[in-house]
């Protein structure tokens, strides 16, 4: 029976833009008549009453309405603040011109996009490359340098936004974890690096999923911030099933696109690396339960809650059986928040699982000769990988701030959180600067260099260089 209720203007579909929100029954359409209530079959069902308000009633404030732009300008003041050169004094790093800028270069973009790297597809480098091909050379690490504070930046603004209100209603809330997002201690990789700049994009990929759709830009952005994360990395392997659960859980909330996207990336990119990756994978894992206690409760923990310096002191003594222990508590942390948290954070925290395991299992370290989680458990390596994992955590505290656990669990979350903002993150503020390797000098050889030579450049991290093979 649809409800008859005046203030009834549509059901709270994913898209229904009227944000109409759900609230109780309309007593006018029960039959408590005597005759009717011994039998089954003349009880009328219970109607539910939609109650349509322009706004979410705990987001009529302006604070709220303009918190993705204000989370956005904070994001770029401190994000020059930790790097000041990535703006001032740009560099290639790694991939970034090695792989993804030489390609375009040397092969035309065209060819680029197309070309899967360690197994899988990148669309957002090979975007960046592109338009960095068609500008000055001297001005391309700058582009691929402001692509990613864009990419790193778009997860805080969108927590920050109304679309996760129904997660998280406090406005401050949603500031703090948007602030957990940008400062999180061991995102130093990521930030300003176009190649890592995937992990934050499937973080947003991530919450697109779970979000809510509140006026007719948000199909839009959503499709597109979908498809952007689930062509730039093997993400969305692990996060389809969990799209699947979404849209078994939830028919109301179905959009056919988002599912053509997630399916049609999945098929793309799981192939690639069926196709791809085995000849790519060579190295040893060398795992082992001490160094498992350093990866979890060194990198993801340590590092989130205590700083890289504190991790490495850990490291360095042995201190193996406290690395255990805080691997053991974030277990718990974790094991609490599927048990009592939302079905979005338990999503979340499964996706954060099953990509962290996956990192572990399938490591691409790069380093020759040595066990992937020797390279692993260096305090100052690929720290990108445990990016997930400790947003999880992050999520997990402070939806238990935000909720009704017993006071002893609240007052722990509290002072944890206190510990990553107030010791974690002052510590590992200060992104290790780039080394000067003088690019613009190396543009000019380039320029002057006639056509169809070869002109080796190098880049960061030392030791690396990029190969160009300048048009005839």
């Amino acid at each position: 029976m649809r409800p008859t209720s005046p203030e009834y203007k549509g059901q709270d579909r994913r898209a229904g833009r009227s944000d109409c929100l759900t609230g109780g029954h309309d007593p006018g359409l029960l039959d408590t008549s005597k005759s009717n209530r011994g039998s089954r079959r003349n009880r009328v069902r219970p109607a539910r009453v939609y109650t349509c308000v322009s706004k979410p009633p705990t987001e009529l404030n302006r604070l709220s309405r303009w918190a993705p732009v204000f989370m956005i300008a904070i994001g770029l003041a401190l994000a020059v603040s930790r790097d000041p050169n990535a703006l001032l004094l740009p560099q290639f790093w790694a991939e970034d011109g090695r792989v993804f800028y030489a390609d375009t270069i040397n092969l035309g973009p065209v060819h680029a996009l197309f070309m899967p790297h360690n197994g899988y597809f990148h669309l957002v480098p090979r975007s960046a490359a592109i338009i960095a091909s068609l500008l000055p050379m001297n001005v391309a690490p700058l582009v691929f340098n402001l692509i990613a504070i864009a990419a790193s930046l778009a997860p805080a603004a969108f927590v920050a936004s109304t679309r996760l209100a129904h997660l998280l209603p406090s406005t401050r809330l949603r500031l703090a974890m948007a602030l957990a997002l940008i400062a999180a201690p061991n995102a130093s990789e990521v930030r300003t690096h176009v190649t890592n700049g995937q992990f934050e994009l499937q973080i947003l990929a991530v919450l697109v999923l779970v979000a809510r759709w509140r006026g007719p830009a948000s199909p839009v952005f959503d499709r597109a911030a979908l498809a952007i994360g689930a062509f730039s990395g093997p993400f969305v392997i692990f996060y389809a099933p969990l799209f699947v659960v979404e849209w078994l859980l939830r028919p109301a909330s179905r959009d056919r696109v988002l599912a053509a996207i997630v399916g049609v990336a999945f098929l793309v990119q799981a192939a690639s690396v069926l196709i791809t990756a085995p000849t790519l994978r060579g190295q040893a894992i060398g795992a082992s339960p001490e160094l498992g206690a350093a990866l979890v409760g060194g990198k993801i923990v340590a590092v989130t809650f205590l700083g890289t310096s504190a991790y490495e002191h850990l490291y360095a003594s042995g201190a193996t059986w406290i690395l255990a222990l805080l691997a053991l508590a974030a277990g718990v942390t974790l094991a609490l928040g599927l048990a009592k948290g939302s079905p979005e954070l338990r999503l979340f925290i499964l996706y954060a699982g099953a990509a962290t395991t996956a990192s572990l299992l399938l490591p691409a370290t790069g380093a020759i000769g040595q066990p992937a989680w020797t390279v692993l458990a260096d305090p100052h390596n690929a720290t990108r990988y445990y990016l997930p994992a400790s947003l999880a955590l992050l999520a997990t505290l402070i939806a238990c701030l935000a909720s009704k656990w017993t006071t002893a669990a609240r007052t722990v979350s509290g002072l944890t959180l206190a510990c990553a903002a107030l010791v974690a993150c002052p510590t590992d503020w200060k992104d290790p600067p780039l080394a000067d390797l003088r690019f613009s000098a190396w543009v000019e050889q380039y320029d002057q260099a006639p056509p169809g030579s070869i002109v080796r450049i190098p880049i960061n991290p030392p030791g690396w260089t990029m190969t160009l093979h300048k048009p005839a």
